[in-house]
């Protein structure tokens, strides 16, 4: 028997009487090319949201889950503006600033790795507000759903949709997530021999002081025995306790991206920017985590991103900036090492400002950024995407960003998953292959 969702109206979120002035309140707003939705909330019983999303068939659909496990959302459907476009940012921005009901609306956005390049549907949908979505913060879930004012004609139809959203939040779940299949083959790209020729091309700018570090990435392509579904991937890599982001942003029905992300790029607080520092890392079968901290190279590394990040804040006029003192954090196959920067800034920054002066980071891309990133084009061979791109979820108050690291690319029965290694001054190519391997190690063990 599957699970059936129940409707609580706990905090009365559906009183006919709040919704109905929210309705005239929605009806008086002057915005340019944005229809303004009007929202359905309901407090319900505690579910599991990929059970639900799985229930949907409806695209794009995303799934996000907080580093703290504190929040999670799971979204489908695109609400657009008046032209049937995605919204732009400018509209959104201009909705949470006047909408009654602003602190329901939810915005899920991504970025390409390099703005200069397209990566398929991936490109089109960048800023997604969700037409239904399910959230969980800490204990309390909800479901909601977003409805265009033009659809309502009068007080009778927000009864009518009332009734309608409450008869099909008492649907019934079902779990249906299976083994995962079987590898056929597997494929590197580029391979170890192509990888040492390009870390030694690496190596030898860093000695003519061209650049002080450069991340170079991995494809690793696997050929699996039948299609499967994001949902079932994504399932079985939250049974590894790790602590990490877990997100999926599926365009369609043929394909997704997915992963469990350990580094924040930023969270935005009123006019309050947290970001950090997460580079330099040994594997977790190595020594005591914390001689990293006295690793040399590694701490050589760490450094070139924490300055690296400070610089780039100072564009953004910050009135303070704090930094903590270097820590270590543990994940399932690697340690790292961690730094955490702090600014406040006169005036609250917007979201593409913020990105625009974060990304990419030397933990992604390398410094200087513009060598590194040069380096990058000519040696990889392929699109990034969204792999180590910005990826996260906007509210009306705030911001939590990640960079999407450990990360797969899903088509059909393709799987490919990323993996990047920073190279710097002392880099040696057989341990840099084998950070790329423990890396992917978390994704390939379910297989």
């Amino acid at each position: 028997m599957g699970n059936p969702l129940n409707y609580e109206n706990i905090n009365n979120f559906q009183n006919l009487a709040v919704l109905k002035s929210h309705w005239q309140n929605l009806k008086s707003l002057n915005l340019n090319n944005i229809n303004p939705p009007l929202v359905f909330r309901y407090q319900i019983s505690q579910f599991n949201l990929l059970d639900w999303l799985n229930t949907k068939n409806t695209f794009p659909y995303f799934y996000y889950q907080s580093r703290n496990k504190q929040e999670e959302i799971a979204g489908c459907g695109n609400y657009q503006n008046n032209n049937k476009e995605n919204l732009k940012l400018t509209e959104w921005e201009e909705l949470i600033s006047v909408h009654p009901q602003k602190e329901y609306l939810k915005l899920f956005f991504c970025r390409n790795f390099s703005q200069a390049e397209t990566w398929g549907e991936f490109s089109l949908l960048q800023n997604i507000m969700p037409t239904m979505f399910c959230e969980r913060t800490e204990q309390d879930y909800f479901i909601n759903f977003i409805v265009p004012i033009s659809k309502i004609k009068n007080s009778i139809d927000i009864e009518d949709f009332n009734s309608k959203f409450i008869r099909e939040i008492k649907e019934t779940l079902t779990n249906s997530y299976q083994k995962l299949p079987a590898v056929l083959n597997r494929t590197d790209f580029p391979d170890h021999e192509k990888w040492q020729q390009n870390l030694g091309t690496i190596l030898q700018s860093i000695k003519e002081q061209k650049v002080n570090k450069v991340v170079s990435a991995r494809q690793t392509i696997l050929n699996l025995e039948h299609e499967f579904s994001a949902l079932n991937l994504m399932e079985h890599l939250k049974k590894i306790k790790q602590n990490v982001y877990y997100f999926i942003f599926a365009p369609k029905s043929d394909q997704a991206f997915l992963g469990a992300s350990p580094e924040r790029l930023f969270k935005l607080k009123e006019n309050r920017i947290i970001t950090e520092a997460l580079a330099g890392t040994a594997p977790k079968n190595s020594e005591n985590p914390e001689k990293l901290l006295y690793s040399e190279k590694n701490v050589r590394e760490h450094e070139l991103v924490v300055t690296g990040l400070i610089n780039r804040l100072n564009s953004l006029t910050p009135a303070e900036v704090k930094r903590s003192p270097i820590s270590t954090m543990t994940l399932s196959e690697m340690h790292h090492l961690y730094s955490r920067i702090e600014v406040s800034c006169k005036d609250r920054p917007t979201l593409d400002a913020i990105i625009s002066a974060l990304h990419p980071t030397a933990s992604v891309c390398g410094s200087p950024y513009q060598e590194a990133f040069n380096l990058i084009a000519s040696l990889e061979g392929f699109s990034r995407g969204l792999y180590s791109g910005p990826l996260g979820i906007a509210t009306h108050d705030q911001i939590e960003c990640l960079v999407s690291l450990r990360s797969c690319l899903l088509q059909k029965n393709i799987l490919t998953v990323f993996a990047g290694a920073g190279i710097v001054e002392g880099s040696n190519h057989k341990e840099e292959w084998q950070e790329l391997e423990a890396k992917i190690a978390t994704i390939l063990k379910l297989f």
